[in-house]
């Protein structure tokens, strides 16, 4: 009877300790930014940290509308909410290369996306980021999501919205 407790008790406590070690991950993965949540690739958005988008959340992608092939260009996204005191983003495009200018940000799955909570200066943050435009001519597309946060680490009232998408 006692290795059956001693079995169920080493049970139990390889699965805390399972559940814990991926709930670090998990919530280090989003404190961190996460790719794959632009109009690109879902429409579920930011769904870590509310199901709907929210229109109070203004983002948007500045940049030429047109980059000769293979050159680079600098584009900035400005998130912006009255309430809010910190930002994340995630920017995809289709075609082009994405690169990183702001020290704030970093790139995941070619997708650029924030190191960590980005604090916001009266209550508006801008980032700047490059577009490396393919080796062939095309039309493009720029995507984002903005992020706006209370900055104080939890997931609870923080809110989204995309950016309109930009034509390159």
């Amino acid at each position: 009877m006692k290795k059956i407790i001693l079995s169920q008790t080493s049970f139990i406590g390889a699965a805390a300790f399972i559940i814990v070690l991926f709930s670090s991950i998990f919530i280090y993965a989003f404190s961190t930014g996460i790719d794959g949540r632009t109009l690109k690739s879902t429409a579920i958005g930011c769904s870590c940290h509310a199901s709907a988008l929210d229109p109070g959340v203004i983002v948007f992608i500045s940049g030429p509308d047109t980059v000769i092939t293979g050159q680079t260009a600098t584009y900035t996204i400005e998130v912006s909410e009255s309430s809010k005191s910190g930002a994340g983003i995630d920017v995809s495009t289709r075609n082009g290369v994405l690169g990183v200018i702001d020290a704030q940000t970093h790139l995941s799955n070619g997708e650029v996306v924030q190191s960590s909570n980005i604090p916001m200066t009266n209550h508006a943050v801008i980032i700047q980021f490059s577009y490396t435009a393919p080796g062939f001519a095309t039309t493009d597309t720029i995507w984002a999501t903005g992020l706006a946060t209370n900055s104080n680490g939890s997931l609870n009232n923080d809110i989204w919205n995309w950016a309109p998408s930009k034509r390159v």
